[in-house]
């Protein structure tokens, strides 16, 4: 069989693909290469085809790898189709079918809005996640798989800042990067002896290592990945001048004059010949164009003192890349114009792309943040230079609009761009009206925290407010930007210098409230949370009184279990028929039954003898309980805070109000709306205050769980305290 199929015709090419489906050892590499250059070459009808015939021996093989080599390689076409998705998450259930298979598939996000080609990426990170794997995440760094637990869907990794972390199947796929046997960090865990000789004899060799492990970087980001774990501050300078002189002598490695330029590497020796743009005009793979457009950018002085030839193949690739990522991959298209632009080739009628359409298009506010988002951060100034050069005004009205959405990195270049663009009034409604709703997110509040300095003229909520709708938000379950942004809030609320800074702002009465709150508050565990009173307390001791609630907390928590006086009586009562009349009806029925004769046979007896062990069962439990639940008439409860004898009125989204009243464990009354201490949402509303915001069980819809504002809380009505005594 003919391995080269470059060089076919499409009649020779199908011949040969329809060959290959027939045998036993079915060339995959060689068949999925056809199927690329069918597809790049716009026969989609025709390579659909050839897929769907490859499709069907590679599912009753059960060729794991081999069905998702076929989705990936059919994504290049098809990734913007409707129903796409699901083609690809059924096809990998159908050869990835055990308990594992099944779980990756579900954790990789074919169910969720997501492009195709990012749900095949973390499929395949997760199927290559085996025990002894290494891997990187950017929050706990370098890594070894340990186990997985295929039934609980949990990867336990030993990461270098955490021993034995969990993560959940759909966490690691989305975050985790996987290294390669080469890559610095593996060889610093696997090979200590040896990295520790090659920065001692071959410092150059260790910084090519680094750079195919992570790619072009500029000295700086050189030093931060290597110093102090790898090489010592103290001997950095003498390791990097003996780097440098050897790097510059190696004819495969680019070392630039100027420090933040980035180094590179070569595959060869730089020739920017008929031969590379024959090779540049025939690649196909976004991500490589986009390489090595920038590696032509970085070698050539004049590029348009390179001829027409160089200028057509560079437009031909620059077209390509736009018009294979229009309406997916916005930040490649930004990418992309900001090139034609530094080119000069953005232009049509000098030649170039459309530069001026491209990018009016990217102001569409969904490729506007999709651009914003994905963009290396190197890059988003000149993205945002290169918009704002088009027309300030509609740069500035997309960035208002797209503000409470963006992650804190995007969102700090955006605001100081507004700023500039003198849009402060706008910035401050903006900000203002999303704290007065308490609906602005975590990237909103930590870029306030950050940035008191610049806000100090705006009108925005006081200080305790904003600090207690810090705690709120903590208490919120986040992921992706939105997490990290709420680990940076939690960290800047820990650091003393920046605390007592914004609690010197305050008047007495609000640090007393911020104090209430944060005392009151369930988003810091115990620890966490009595390090930051302890911290405050020290600034201002004057407000130890107002912990003063915490002892009367603890004070009736040694109360032991409690209920109402009714339902206790209630409790007395069923345990009085249960002694009086339910055990021993059944001691009888027992008796009667025995009468009957051979007992291995004899129905009514066993029937009989099962209900006793329930009776006695419960009558074991009834005693323990009354033993050591109290009845209480919850006069001496505070009410402060939701909890055990008070009353909590909620407003819904809706705008809707519903109170609920908190008695003890064994209290319940729809009509007046009383729930046990022990029910799920009474523990939701323990030791809240009004105006907090929890997340409660939504009453009706499609929703499992809403957002509600406690708007009072109080004591029991005269009508519950007559219920809780019996009488109502």
């Amino acid at each position: 069989m003919q391995d080269d199929i470059s060089n076919k015709s499409e009649a020779e090419l199908e011949a040969w693909f329809l060959g290959a489906l027939q045998a036993d050892d079915l060339p995959l590499v060689h068949m999925f290469a056809a199927l690329a250059q069918i597809g790049a070459a716009g026969k989609i009808e025709q390579a659909d085809s050839w897929a769907e015939l490859l499709h069907e021996p590679l599912k009753a093989r059960k060729d794991g790898s081999g069905m998702l080599r076929l989705m990936k390689t059919i994504c290049t076409w098809r990734e913007r189709e409707t129903g796409f998705r699901k083609i690809c998450r059924d096809s990998l259930k159908a050869v990835f079918s055990d308990r594992r298979g099944t779980g990756f598939v579900s954790a990789s996000g074919f169910d969720q809005d997501l492009p195709v080609g990012e749900c095949l990426r973390r499929f395949e990170v997760l199927t290559e996640l085996n025990p002894g794997r290494f891997c990187y995440d950017k929050t706990w760094g370098f890594g070894v798989v340990q186990r997985l637990d295929d039934f609980y869907r949990k990867i336990v990794i030993d990461f270098d800042r955490k021993k034995g972390h969990q993560m959940s199947f759909a966490y690691a796929g989305e975050s985790l990067e996987l290294l390669s046997n080469d890559h610095i960090l593996v060889v610093k865990h696997s090979e200590p002896a040896r990295l520790a000789e090659l920065v001692e004899n071959d410092p150059a060799e260790v910084v090519k290592m680094v750079l195919r492990s992570y790619g072009p970087m500029n000295v700086i980001i050189l030093k931060e990945i290597l110093s102090p774990g790898i090489v010592k501050d103290e001997v950095w300078k003498g390791f990097w001048d003996g780097a440098r002189k050897d790097l510059k002598d190696d004819p495969l490695v680019d070392v630039p004059a100027k420090r933040n330029d980035p180094i590179r590497l070569r595959e060869k020796h730089r020739a920017y010949d008929a031969d590379w743009f024959s090779g540049f005009r025939a690649e196909r793979d976004i991500d490589r164009i986009l390489e090595l457009i920038a590696e032509l950018e970085d070698a050539v002085d004049d590029p348009l003192s390179t001829g027409k030839e160089w200028k057509e193949v560079l437009v031909d690739r620059l077209a390509f890349v736009e018009k294979g990522c229009r309406g997916h991959r916005s930040d490649v298209v930004a990418r992309v114009v900001m090139a034609a632009r530094r080119f000069g080739l953005d232009r049509v009628e000098d030649g170039g792309i459309d530069g001026a359409a491209i990018t009016m298009s990217l102001f569409d506010p969904e490729h506007f943040i999709k651009a914003l988002s994905k963009l290396p951060a190197r890059d988003l100034g000149g993205f945002i230079a290169h918009m704002s050069e088009c027309s300030v005004e509609q740069t500035a009205d997309v960035m208002l609009l797209l503000l409470p959405r963006m992650a804190m990195n995007v969102l700090s270049e955006c605001m100081n761009f507004l700023l500039k663009a003198g849009k402060e009034k706008e910035c401050a409604d903006l900000f203002g009206s999303r704290l007065m709703d308490r609906t602005a997110g975590s990237n909103m509040l930590l870029w306030v925290c950050r940035n008191t300095a610049a806000t100090g003229g705006w009108q925005l909520v006081n200080d305790s407010e904003l600090l207690a709708q810090v705690l709120d938000d903590l208490k919120k379950t986040k992921s992706g930007d939105d997490l990290k942004a709420q680990n940076q809030l939690e960290i800047l609320l820990g650091q003393k210098d920046w605390l007592e800074g914004f609690l010197a702002k305050m008047s007495p009465e609000q640090r007393s409230d911020f104090v209430a709150k944060l005392n009151a508050s369930r988003a810091l565990d115990d620890v966490s949370k009595r390090s930051l009173l302890a911290m405050v307390i020290r600034i201002y001791p004057e407000l130890t009184k107002l912990l003063s609630s915490e002892k009367e907390d603890k004070r009736v928590a040694r109360r032991g279990r409690l209920t109402s006086w009714r339902s206790y009586r209630e409790r007395q009562e069923q345990f009085k028929v249960l002694i009086e009349k339910s055990i021993p009806e059944n001691s009888r029925e027992i008796a009667v039954a025995r009468s009957y004769g051979d007992l291995r046979e004899n129905h009514e007896y066993k029937t009989a003898k099962e209900m006793q062990g329930l009776l006695l069962k419960r009558q074991f439990e009834m005693e323990r309980d009354l033993k050591v639940v109290q009845g209480t008439d919850f006069g001496e409860m505070p009410v402060g805070r939701g909890g055990m004898g008070t009353s909590v009125a909620i407003q819904r989204p809706d705008g809707s109000i519903q109170e609920f009243v908190i008695l003890g464990e064994w209290d319940r009354d729809e009509k007046l709306g009383i729930v046990s201490s022990e029910s799920r949402l009474a523990k939701l509303l323990k030791g809240c205050r009004e105006g907090d915001e929890v997340v409660l069980p939504a009453r009706r819809g499609e929703a499992a769980e809403e957002a509600c504002r406690i708007t009072r809380v109080g004591g029991l009505s005269d009508e519950v305290k007559k219920w809780v005594l019996g009488r109502a």
